[in-house]
């Protein structure tokens, strides 16, 4: 298992990368709030990945998910 965390800026297309890995596609987002978490199996790799919202009020939580990352 590898995890990755996704961070940025708002609206920098964290969510859009995290779906278009796991579901080969381009969908439709709304700003996150909170975060994503998925699992994404490519290659026979799996991968946990964490997408963090971007709003300034949430970037001071970033370093909480960066351990084991």
């Amino acid at each position: 298992e590898h995890k990755l965390v996704l961070v940025g800026l708002d609206n920098a297309g964290k969510t859009t990368i995290l779906y278009q890995l796991l579901l080969g596609e381009a969908v439709h987002t709304r700003p996150t709030i909170g975060s994503n978490v998925e699992e994404v199996v490519w290659r026979n790799l799996r991968f946990v990945i964490w997408d963090l919202g971007g709003q300034q009020s949430l970037r001071s939580a970033w370093n909480t998910y960066y351990t084991n990352t």
